[in-house]
């Protein structure tokens, strides 16, 4: 759970006992949002993108390697790569489509 999360729960019922009459006031608003930074994505480098295909083809599972190779190869994102069906990829000599 992130901070901003955490924090509804105490929004929510001050506002809730503002508008009951219970409190006079709800200090909460006063709290502003943690603003978070996003990850910067780190690409592989090329060697460490070598050391990862050979190290998946030393496993010769053919799914895993057809996995690596994909994103390696394409800019496909990974949810897409998870929701991918094998009647999405048209296979034909060297290349492939999806």
């Amino acid at each position: 759970m992130t901070i901003n999360r955490g924090f509804r729960f105490y929004f929510f019922p001050f506002s809730w006992a503002k508008m009951e009459g219970l409190a006079t006031q709800n200090s909460t608003t006063e709290i502003k949002p943690v603003t978070q930074e996003k990850p910067e994505s780190k690409s592989l480098e090329r060697l460490e993108q070598q050391a990862l295909m050979k190290a998946v083809q030393s496993s010769r599972k053919v799914r895993d390697i057809a996995l690596v190779a994909l994103r390696l190869h394409t800019v496909i994102r990974m949810s897409e790569v998870c929701s991918l069906m094998i009647d999405d990829v048209f296979i034909c000599e060297r290349s492939a489509l999806y």
